[in-house]
């Protein structure tokens, strides 16, 4: 009689992050009004955490990464849940790696389509993808842009050295018309407005320090920045104007250390939402009135 042997094979298994997570965003409120998912990476992988059953969770794989990619960190990631049964929907900045990698949220997987980019010689640094999921635009460290397209990988355009050369480019996001698209650079004290179309200069603003970090509400004309002396700017977008000066620390006399590790803006945009390494605390404030109306540590 032939003797039969199995191995158990792993079906389900429960883990966090290997290391702290560097970014996190909830998945699905585009869609869906609210979300139940959320989207969080480590500089080892990138999860989806289900605030309904842990059963729902998820690990993406990195198995198609190839060794030169797995020696480097994840650093961001960008998403549009418009897309996800479609194409690629899901795009991850490495640490010096010359282009995003593109993900499927559907199987949780690299995509066999990758960008086919122009801009060669630099690394990638950050990522937007457009509220339609059709295309996205990377940031590169010798100060470039450069939109493609999210279903074939192609290279639309190219805008060369948009914060001067060597000026990498450390965020930028798109509005929710398609139309606009908002830069910044951490060693230069300008925000860029652009128009998405032919990828033209629209406005830049001059700016008392230097910004690290941009977050737009889609659903209206505001844009917000945080700059390196611990003041939150927000602009409007549509107008091309300063409505909102706040000053994170209430103090005259600014920090030397830039405290503000991220920002957003609620979606009826009555509340900006600010996080500080300082005291590890959430500050909210109402964008109106700019007072400080909720303090939690």
């Amino acid at each position: 009689m032939k003797k039969i042997s199995s191995i158990p094979q792993l079906l389900k298994f429960r883990t966090g992050h290997r290391a702290p997570p560097g970014h996190i965003r909830f998945y699905g409120e585009s869609a869906n009004e609210e979300s139940t998912q959320i989207l969080s990476c480590d500089k080892y992988n990138l999860r989806n955490i289900s605030l309904l059953s842990e059963q729902m969770s998820k690990e993406f794989s990195s198995k198609k990464f190839n060794n030169s990619i797995k020696k480097h960190s994840i650093i961001n990631f960008d998403f549009n849940e418009f897309r996800e049964r479609d194409w690629a929907n899901i795009a991850l900045i490495i640490s010096e790696y010359e282009k995003p990698i593109l993900y499927l949220y559907e199987n949780s997987s690299i995509s066999e389509v990758q960008p086919k980019l122009k801009t060669k010689n630099s690394f990638c640094t950050c990522i937007c993808i457009s509220i339609c999921g059709n295309f996205a635009f990377c940031g590169f460290q010798n100060g470039s842009i450069e939109k493609f397209n999210m279903q074939s990988g192609l290279s639309r355009w190219v805008i060369e050295h948009a914060h001067g050369v060597g000026n990498e480019v450390s965020d930028l996001k798109s509005d929710g018309l398609n139309s606009m698209l908002i830069s910044i650079s951490k060693k230069e004290k300008k925000i860029k407005f652009w128009e998405i179309l032919d990828h033209t200069l629209i406005k830049e603003f001059i700016l008392e320090s230097f910004p690290h970090q941009i977050e737009i509400n889609r659903d209206n004309d505001l844009v917000c920045t945080s700059l390196e002396n611990n003041y939150i700017f927000i602009y409007d977008k549509s107008q091309l104007s300063l409505v909102r000066k706040f000053d994170i620390l209430n103090e005259k006399n600014n920090e030397e250390e830039y405290i503000i590790n991220d920002i957003n803006i609620s979606k009826d945009s009555n509340w900006l939402l600010c996080i500080t390494s300082k005291d590890k605390s959430l500050r909210i404030f109402d964008i109106i009135s700019t007072n400080l109306i909720e303090w939690e540590s």
